[in-house]
């Protein structure tokens, strides 16, 4: 049985919870979050996580998909692909700061 794309994103956040070796990091003893399942839930409740994973949904369709979808938001597009994550792209799109550019999409 395979998981789904998303899936894999929490495998990945699995394994580093595991192996923070590979992140030149340690495991923190006075973690509040002691175990896997602590781990997963707090993820699953944050932001960060489904900015990434919508970031990488974006990133795996098609650029003619994505430049349709937001093309129908935002008339001033110009026929390229953006970064979601970057602030730079944002700000060409002339917006005056109506928005931030984790929740631009």
């Amino acid at each position: 049985m395979s998981s789904s794309w998303n899936e894999e994103y929490y495998d990945i956040m699995e394994f580093f919870y595991w192996e923070p070796q590979h992140l030149g990091k340690i495991k923190n003893p006075k973690s509040k979050y002691n175990n896997l399942i602590d781990v997963k839930e707090h993820l699953f409740k944050m932001e960060v996580t489904l900015n990434h994973q919508l970031n990488l949904f974006f990133y795996l369709l098609p650029n003619k998909i994505v430049f349709s979808i937001f093309k129908q938001i935002i008339a001033t597009l110009e026929n390229d692909i953006f970064n979601f994550q970057s602030l730079k792209d944002v700000q060409e799109l002339n917006l005056n700061d109506a928005t931030q550019p984790d929740i631009f999409f």
